[in-house]
């Protein structure tokens, strides 16, 4: 690594790590809303499900030795073998050969970093992206560009790269995209011979029941995994618990085998206890806490939509998302989200400004709203407060925005 590129990475993450400090300190704060963490309500956890799960796993003697004792690093058989029987119900034919347990979807992104990324490789990404994939791949030298930018596509580059998307609910803009568009990024993918990962973190978690396909499923159009070129990410960090810190990657057998051995030198293994409550929880509930999830967290986007609908109007612009956690809001040019943090957190409200999702520092005028941890009444509130602190930066581009419409 060249000394020029290693200051740039160190400048990123002194950025990164500096917004996340005032983000964890405005947390200490009392009556905070916090609209900053993409973390799933603490209110809504299946306490009693996965308490009863634990006691399961540890008082069956076999399952219990199982799970305190180490395990094999690809992962405890019988969660392979769901992860891969999910994947086959899509359409897709997967064995557990396919299926890798991972400790959480950070460490996914990590390995597949290890794995195709060197300094200066390409790596492909939508704008905005997840910052936490920004961060792994960035890790091991990769060098960013757009997936697609403003509908064109992206220019012809070496056949060595790597790409990423999260289709499904993004982090960290609540985009859900359409069949067409994920049509598109295989298209770019192909011809750029890219391999695809996808994040797919929220899927589990859509509001109206109608799930889209994968990319791996549109890809391989009932092919078996090992004949395509695609990578799926999945989690339960979402859909039941985070702190299991159980993940899984689908891949060709090939790349599970090196994935493994990366794994191998990394942790040796996922907690088998950990993997054994997620199996027992996901057998014995089949995705009813998921859809439990997903009620509550359709209810808290529309008290969020409905109150930047009563206190913003049309002074700015958010998504509409379909699942997921996040609401991506873009202020009018020349507003700095950034500069207007200290702002929001002494008024009681805090966010993550667009920026720190931007591999080119782009994004200034944007910033990511979380309603997964509030309360509908807090949300109300959060929502109030953040208009009260960006009413003297809005007001002061009106005019301007005003002369620009007529």
């Amino acid at each position: 690594m060249d000394w020029s590129r290693k200051v740039s990475v160190q400048s990123a993450r002194v950025k990164e790590s500096s917004i996340r400090g005032v983000v964890a300190k405005a947390m200490r704060k009392p009556d905070m809303v916090f609209f900053a963490g993409g973390e799933p309500g603490p209110d809504l956890f299946a306490y009693g499900e996965i308490r009863a799960a634990f006691d399961k796993v540890l008082r069956d003697p076999q399952l219990a030795e199982t799970a305190l004792q180490y395990s094999s690093s690809e992962g405890v058989s019988g969660l392979r073998d769901w992860a891969a029987h999910q994947m086959t119900a899509t359409g897709v034919p997967c064995r557990r050969e396919n299926v890798l347990i991972t400790s959480g979807s950070q460490q996914s992104l990590d390995l597949v970093g290890r794995l195709f990324i060197d300094p200066g490789t390409p790596v492909y990404v939508q704008v905005p992206t997840y910052s936490g994939a920004l961060q792994a791949f960035r890790a091991h030298g990769a060098a960013f560009r757009s997936l697609w930018s403003d509908g064109s596509d992206p220019p012809d580059a070496p056949s060595r790269g790597l790409g990423y998307i999260i289709a499904d609910s993004q982090n960290p803009s609540g985009r859900t995209l359409t069949i067409d568009e994920r049509l598109r990024a295989i298209e770019v993918a192909a011809r750029l011979a890219l391999p695809m990962v996808e994040d797919d973190a929220y899927s589990g978690l859509r509001f109206d029941d109608r799930p889209l396909p994968s990319l791996m499923q549109l890809s391989l159009d009932g092919k078996p995994v090992d004949e395509g070129w695609a990578i799926h990410l999945r989690t339960f960090s979402k859909t039941i618990a985070p702190g299991l810190r159980t993940a899984w990657i689908v891949a060709p057998s090939p790349l599970i085998e090196r994935l493994t051995a990366i794994k191998q030198g990394a942790d040796l293994q996922t907690s088998a206890l950990s993997q054994l409550v997620a199996l027992e929880l996901v057998e014995r509930t089949g995705g009813e806490i998921a859809r439990r999830l997903a009620d509550a967290y359709r209810s808290r986007r529309d008290v969020m939509l409905d109150a930047l609908r009563v206190e913003f109007g049309s002074d700015v612009t958010w998504t509409l998302p379909e699942g997921g956690f996040f609401v991506w809001m873009t202020l009018p040019d020349g507003i700095d989200a950034t500069a207007l943090l200290d702002r929001a957190i002494a008024a009681g409200v805090v966010y993550v400004p667009g920026r720190a999702f931007h591999a080119d520092d782009s994004g200034a005028n944007t910033l990511r709203l979380s309603y997964s941890m509030m309360s509908p009444e807090r949300i109300r509130e959060g929502v109030h407060r953040l208009a009260v602190a960006l009413r003297p930066a809005l007001a002061r581009t009106r005019p301007a925005r005003s002369g620009a419409a007529s």
